[in-house]
């Protein structure tokens, strides 16, 4: 009885062992290792990169009735929205307009005291996946004065305002301002739009 007894305890002794061996053999291994690894990429600018105005529109206030009293005509057409560029200068930018006098073919006359007027409107990136804050333009528009210094129209802060962008302005939302006294002619002026980089 004694000799059986201690058979089995041998037995069972070495069946936990085989058992212990296994389990020890099926449990996974926690292997460390540096499993970080790096992407990278240079951005160059193109050759003569720079902030740049890609369109701009033409006026047509059509054919108006002369007043005894000062008066604002709102345009008949504009042609194209005004379109700017930056390909990636993020010390931001600044387009400013300026107008010559409206003056008839031959120079002899002027609208004395014209203004333009650009209403406020929102200006959009032309890539609808563009992440970039956008330019502004005047919260209460841009006036400028005929024959005068120009204003800015559009703006963008630093940093922002990188890509192509468009304002489009609709015929209601510019104007033109002539005070009393000016004579009927057929008059025309020069709009000059001037980009600049804010560091410039």
């Amino acid at each position: 009885m004694i000799k059986s007894l201690s058979f089995t305890r041998l037995v069972a002794l070495s069946t936990s062992i085989i058992a212990a061996g296994l389990l020890a053999l099926a449990t996974p291994h926690t292997v460390h290792a540096d499993t970080t690894t790096q992407a990278t990429v240079e951005f160059s600018m193109p050759e003569n990169a720079a902030v740049s105005i890609k369109a701009m529109p033409n006026l047509d206030f059509g054919t108006k009735q002369i007043t005894t009293s000062g008066a604002d005509y709102t345009a008949d057409s504009v042609s194209a929205p005004v379109e700017v560029t930056n390909p990636g200068f993020q010390e931001g930018w600044t387009l400013n307009v300026e107008a010559s006098n409206f003056a008839t073919a031959d120079q002899s006359r002027s609208i004395k005291g014209a203004e333009l007027t650009f209403a406020h409107t929102d200006v959009n990136p032309t890539d609808d996946t563009n992440i970039s804050a956008k330019p502004t333009t005047e919260q209460a528009g841009t006036t400028i004065q005929a024959g005068a210094a120009g204003a800015t129209l559009i703006s963008a802060d630093k940093g922002a305002g990188i890509g192509t962008y468009q304002a489009n302005y609709t015929p209601s939302s510019v104007s033109l301002h002539v005070p009393a006294g000016n004579v009927a002619a057929d008059y025309s002026a020069n709009l000059n739009w001037t980009m600049t980089n804010s560091l410039a």
